[in-house]
């Protein structure tokens, strides 16, 4: 049975190789292209200049109530995802009242 660094490991580079082959074919049509030269770049500057709190978003009850610090990062992709993973949505059929008219 292989150790747990050594699965760790193989899942790392699969992940890896993955993610090599569709940025390859991100960078061979425009629209991928536009992706990797002018949005991802944009987006990390937009983090580096406004590395925001998750309290800057969502209220400090939300995310007390789901079990999250008030110091919660919005770059933190982990956290972030567990966050959106627990917040019930509640869609309110805003344009219900028009279909009556």
């Amino acid at each position: 049975m292989p150790t747990t660094w050594y699965v760790s490991l193989l899942i790392a580079l699969v992940i890896s190789l993955i993610i090599v082959y569709y940025s390859i074919l991100l960078l061979e049509t425009p629209d991928g292209r536009i992706v990797i030269r002018t949005i991802i770049p944009a987006i990390a500057q937009l983090r580096a200049l406004f590395d925001l709190n998750m309290t800057n978003i969502f209220s400090c009850h939300l995310l007390l109530e789901n079990g999250f610090p008030m110091t919660l990062k919005a770059s933190n992709i982990r956290e972030s995802d567990k966050l959106f993973d627990n917040i019930s949505y509640k869609l309110v059929p805003v344009l219900s009242c028009l279909s009556n008219h």
